[in-house]
């Protein structure tokens, strides 16, 4: 303790013992940054992860079946993408899911007919609803008229308006050949993949999955960037703080 005092003391008149409280607030700098940086990566890494499959024939109940008896696979279901009008001006696109699917990964226990709306699609079709829940009529991509309820759910996030309705199976497996297929984290290796084609499906917007690993490896970059230069600003933080001592004592005994 008292050669702590001491090297406080010493601080204000010594450049070398500035220059170690300098390397120690930036340790502390890199190590706290970089712990933020190990829980977005394990966030991301543990995080469950969509692949959109195409397969050349159309769709059956054994190709979901088979989806869902492979290692890593949390959920599987045809896919399908539809337009529906408000007034002949505003057209939204829909994403038609099973009812397990749309449980399993966003927790809605849908219904038949309703439509689940993020944020900003809530606000661009009902603006001026009050509550969460509103009842619209709109038109198919025929022009046939309906009325349903359109939903508000917190738990689709996105800045781009999402749509999601619950598809039966006559709608989801007619002359369809798209699945939606939930992984249960994300794979860095490439494995999954590799998997899925043996299994005969192609992957869709694979664009988008080469991006998500190259953020990864940005991030693991960056990761070990920060705890190398907190080691670093460490090391030189303990030999300042040792020659600041060495000094300190030179001068005492003189």
């Amino acid at each position: 303790m008292n050669r702590l005092r001491k090297f406080f003391r010493w601080r204000r008149q010594s450049n070398v013992a500035k220059l170690a409280v300098i390397m120690l607030i930036l340790s502390v700098y890199f190590l706290v940054n970089g712990s933020m940086q190990i829980m977005k990566y394990v966030r991301t890494v543990h995080a469950p992860c969509e692949y959109l499959l195409r397969l050349t024939d159309t769709i059956t109940q054994n190709d979901i079946n088979e989806l869902l008896k492979t290692d890593g696979v949390l959920a599987a279901s045809p896919q399908r993408e539809y337009t529906i009008s408000f007034d002949k001006e505003k057209n939204f696109s829909v994403t038609q899911l099973s009812s397990d699917y749309l449980f399993t990964r966003y927790g809605l226990t849908a219904e038949k007919g309703h439509f689940y709306l993020n944020d900003a699609a809530f606000r661009e079709i009902a603006a001026e609803a009050f509550g969460n829940t509103v009842r619209l009529r709109y038109a198919d991509e025929s022009g046939k008229p309906y009325s349903a309820d359109f939903i508000l759910e917190l738990s689709l996030s996105g800045e781009e308006p999402v749509i999601l309705a619950a598809g039966t199976s006559a709608s989801l497996y007619r002359d369809n050949s798209t699945i939606c297929v939930l992984m249960k984290n994300r794979d860095l290796t490439g494995a999954d993949v590799t998997r899925l084609e043996r299994l005969g499906y192609s992957i869709l917007h694979r664009e988008d999955m080469i991006a998500a690993a190259h953020a990864q490896e940005v991030l693991l970059l960056t990761l070990k960037f920060h705890f190398t230069a907190m080691l670093l600003a460490a090391c030189c933080c303990a030999a300042l703080i040792k020659l600041s001592f060495a000094r300190a004592d030179a001068d005492a005994a003189r």
